[in-house]
């Protein structure tokens, strides 16, 4: 049975109100409610797509589901750096795919003309280099590992 795991990174907002309102969207658009669940990170500040990664691990792991894949919404110009992340955390049995959304901020196609534009794009491309080169993951310990799915079908979910 496919399923899909909301994991909404904290925000000025908060953890719980991302994670819900993301989660009433994906029912919005169709999909039942067995099939979502609310999965918040609780961190508010640094290394906040990180962690929402690591939130997912740990409930992965707490539900005992193995996973092969699975596709992570985020903003484009975050998509790089999000697919790293979380590629990292959930490792290399996983296959992390990305859906990228617009920023309604900004025109992605002639992003340099909007000051949001810039800011982020550069942003993002110094956040990719320093996630890329210098960031340290700690190495799980046992029980922090994901579920092996190695025994399960590959059904492109």
């Amino acid at each position: 049975m496919a399923r899909s795991a909301v994991c909404y990174r904290s925000s000025a907002i908060g953890h719980l109100r991302c994670a819900s309102v993301g989660a009433r969207r994906l029912k919005a658009a169709g999909l039942a409610d067995e099939s979502v669940q609310m999965v918040p990170s609780h961190v508010i500040g640094r290394d906040r797509t990180y962690c929402s990664a690591i939130a997912l691990r740990r409930w992965l792991r707490d539900h005992n589901m193995p996973l092969r894949s699975l596709n992570v919404v985020t903003e484009d110009a975050h998509a790089r750096r999000t697919r790293l992340l979380f590629q990292k955390v959930l490792g290399n049995d996983v296959r992390v795919g990305i859906i990228s959304i617009p920023n309604p901020d900004y025109d992605a196609k002639h992003w340099w003309r909007y000051s949001e534009g810039v800011r982020e794009v550069i942003g993002e491309g110094i956040a990719y280099t320093y996630a890329k080169v210098f960031f340290y993951q700690p190495e799980p310990s046992p029980e922090e590992r994901p579920v092996k799915s190695s025994s399960l079908p590959d059904t492109g979910q």
